[in-house]
């Protein structure tokens, strides 16, 4: 089942405030309490000191921090050199040496607010929070009118989460200067922090008014657009800041947020190139265009690109769990969870973590603390549509059914749906046999994302549980552009054959391309594409290979992996009912289409000759990989009432689980015979099958193998049946001799169990 979008929504930061340095020299820090220096060099420090201060406002740093120390060669406590020297080696990344600097300076005159100020920016740069904030403080108890230190508070009050805190020193900062862009800008970002959109909607606006051609403005008021969904207006006011500063990179990464949004992520890529091209250390936009990546279905550049962003910023919890997400698409959701994991290490309550590792938890087959996971993110956002989505998800993987489509249709009430909730809640209605309506959503989905590929298979699956093979088969097909199917599509340089033209001459590949199971029910397509006179290369998986020898007459058989050679044509067997138009009518259903190897059936009936009759070859569990596992599987000790009947119940399994053990060596000592280390491949199998009396089994491939060798077999159904079982028939036109029994209540299978042994004669 197709996750709901298994990602967070793109980063769409405002810019970062530019804090306003104070760089310029007071007269009260000309007074310096430096030495005394000679008069005839008096004239001399003065000069340089000037010099330096122009430069520095010039954005000349180096000649400017050259300047100051040879100030300070000749006057080493001479305040404002120390101070501004500080502040310039801030301004060239060097926030430690301007710490020390600016300290030194605070030393000498205390009573300044300018390198207070200055010193919490550098605080700032370190991530030394707690320090930046007492610095801003000192300088506003110096000078509580200070307009660079009230902005500079705010924004990293703001930072820190304190929003409300932050509003009001810009609020103070408007109230001295009402005509600030600034502050109105600033002010807007703590009003969209505190989730009311439109009065920092309002705000960035009134910044604008004050300074039309104001980039960031621009820039935080497509950030608020965007957050309210008007998505042309945010890409708007982001294109606009672009025109007005080309290399604001901001902008770039937020214009491809956007664009990522409007589903044009090939624009998106183009704007996040740039991006980093002109920003390489700016890991927001390595991050966004990760997600973009994702989006273009490009998992393994995607990661890569966070990967980046975690070397530029390796505390951001967002950019591990978006690794994560990417692992989770690459199909290795153990590491995708040991990325998480540490995202939640770093920020604990993050929504967006929690919502992937309950994605990551899934793909590892444990549903109930994927269901933890979303439980927690609901407990601190209970407004979360994609938690909500997610808590369907697991819910359906437990089988909680009407609970799924509940989760579901709160979070299409709280707001828009995705192609891949839609998908999902069609899901749990197919689930509840409600199939028109399900039909109805996997249309819905498909008309807001036509290329949504979950969409369109499951919508064919429903359609041939339905029996409309004629649309079933043709949705079918979209199977591989699934992930996790798609993955192994083959690409042949030769022509997929699709019915036409004739093979009549012609040399075909078919090749197995799922399950065993599968390969076992659709290799009967063999004598239909023979009697079409086309040469046939079979391959099939290694363990078959022995069983299917048998079409050797009809086809050159190959392992998967072999060397193939040249054909003219290929189709993978289960598109081969799609090719011969196949309906209910025309399957090709003969009794029995496989033989066992005559020679290994006189060993088996040799070896169970001495045992009670009847013989009933059993099968409680299939592959616990299988995404349908814990509906289809059965436990084996709820079979224990058969095992009182006068029978002999021989396991046809290939392996005993774990959590079956205690039950298997109970039902051994009470007479279970098992061949197991007899049994190496098919063949083996096959040969066993052909001497017992009935097949008792759940949904796997011995199911399809003693069907195929037209033994009597009774099928053990879940509720909701794979689509090939179809609904409510106790037989099934792919196999004469198969009889159905279905669940009547998910998850249930005692009556299912009673009915077996009542049907045949077991109490």
């Amino acid at each position: 089942m197709p996750a709901s979008p298994r990602y967070a929504a793109p980063t769409s930061s405002p810019e970062r405030k530019s804090n306003v340095l104070s760089t310029t020299m007071g007269e009260d820090q000309a007074d310096s309490k430096s030495r005394p220096v000679q008069a005839d060099q008096q004239a001399q420090v003065t000069a340089c000191l000037q010099q330096a201060t122009a430069l520095h406002a010039q954005g000349t740093l180096d000649a400017a921090m050259a300047g100051y120390r040879q100030v300070l060669a000749w006057r080493p406590d001479d305040f404002t050199a120390l101070h501004l020297l500080g502040v310039a080696h801030y301004q060239t990344g060097q926030a430690a040496a301007a710490i020390e600097l600016i300290q030194q300076a605070i030393e000498l005159q205390p009573l300044q607010a300018a390198p207070y100020s200055n010193l919490g920016l550098a605080f700032v740069a370190l991530r030394r929070d707690s320090e930046a904030l007492q610095s801003f403080n000192q300088a506003l108890q110096l000078d509580s009118k200070y307009l660079e230190a009230l902005n500079n508070r705010g924004n990293l009050l703001n930072d820190m989460g304190r929003a409300a805190e932050a509003l009001a020193d810009f609020d103070r900062m408007l109230a001295l200067k009402p005509d600030s862009a600034e502050a109105l800008t600033h002010r807007g970002m703590a009003l969209q922090a505190l989730g009311r959109s439109k009065a920092a909607l309002s705000s960035h606006e009134l910044a604008l008014q004050v300074r039309p051609d104001y980039p960031k403005a621009l820039n935080n008021r497509g950030t608020v657009l965007r957050d309210m969904g008007r998505l042309a207006a945010a890409l708007a006011s982001f294109d606009r800041a672009l025109v007005l500063r080309p290399d604001f990179v901001e902008a770039l990464n937020n214009r491809a947020a956007t664009l990522h949004d409007m589903q044009r992520p090939a624009e998106a890529l183009e704007s996040l190139e740039r991006a980093v091209q002109l920003a390489p250390h700016y890991a927001e936009a390595f991050n966004t265009r990760g997600n973009v990546l994702r989006e273009l279905q490009r998992p393994e550049a995607a990661l890569a690109s966070y990967r980046q962003a975690l070397q530029l910023k390796p505390d951001d919890a967002l950019i591990w769990s978006n690794c994560g997400s990417a692992l989770c698409d690459l199909q290795r959701p153990g590491e995708a969870l040991v990325n998480i994991e540490r995202a939640l290490a770093i920020q604990p309550e993050s929504i967006e973590a929690l919502n992937n590792r309950a994605n990551a938890l899934r793909d590892l087959k444990r549903p109930e603390e994927a269901l933890r996971s979303c439980e927690q993110a609901l407990q601190l956002k209970p407004d979360s549509v994609a938690a909500l989505n997610n808590r369907g998800n697991a819910q359906l993987d437990l089988g909680q059914t009407q609970a799924a489509l509940d989760s579901y249709d709160l979070a299409r009430q709280l707001g828009p749906a995705s192609a891949a909730a839609l998908t999902n809640r069609s899901l749990a209605l197919q689930q509840l046999g409600r199939h028109e309506e399900a039909l109805a959503g996997f249309a819905q989905a498909v008309q807001l994302q036509p290329d949504y590929a979950q969409a369109h298979w499951y919508a064919g699956l429903c359609r041939l549980q339905l029996g409309n093979f004629a649309a079933g088969w043709r949705q079918y097909e979209w199977r591989w552009q699934v992930p996790g199917i798609k993955t192994g599509r083959r690409d042949f340089t030769t022509a997929l054959w699709s019915g036409d033209p004739p093979l009549q001459g012609q040399t075909i590949l078919l090749y197995a391309e799922q399950g065993l199971g599968d390969t076992l029910q659709f290799c009967r397509y063999v004598d239909v594409v023979a009697a079409r006179g086309a040469r046939i290369y079979l391959e099939v998986q290694a363990p078959l290979r022995p069983l299917l020898e048998q079409y050797s007459d009809r086809a050159r058989l190959f392992t998967v992996g072999e060397s193939l050679p040249q054909f003219d044509y290929h189709c993978p067997l289960l598109s081969l009912p799609l090719a011969f138009h196949t309906d209910l009518p025309s399957i090709p259903s003969q009794t029995a289409y496989l033989q066992a190897d005559s020679a290994k059936v006189a060993i088996w009936k040799q070896r169970l000759a001495h045992y009670q009759r009847p013989v009933i070859g059993i099968i409680w569990s299939g592959n616990s990989q299988h995404g349908n596992d814990r509906h289809r599987s059965i436990p084996l000790a709820q079979l224990a009432p058969w095992f009182s009947a006068k029978a002999t119940f021989v396991s046809l399994q290939n392996e005993v689980r774990e959590t079956d053990r205690e039950a298997f060596d109970a039902f051994r000592r009470h007479g279970l015979v098992d061949f197991a280390q007899d049994l190496h491949d098919f063949s083996d199998t096959a040969a066993l099958l052909t001497c017992v009396d009935r097949v008792v089994t759940v949904d796997t491939s011995g199911a399809h193998l003693a069907g195929a060798l037209g033994k009597p077999t009774t099928l053990l159904l879940p509720q909701n049946a794979d689509f090939r079982w179809l609904l409510e028939r106790t037989d099934t036109p792919w196999y004469p001799t198969m009889r159905l029994i279905r669940q009547t209540t998910p998850g249930d299978w005692r009556e299912v169990i009673s009915v077996v042994a009542a049907s045949l004669g077991l109490r």
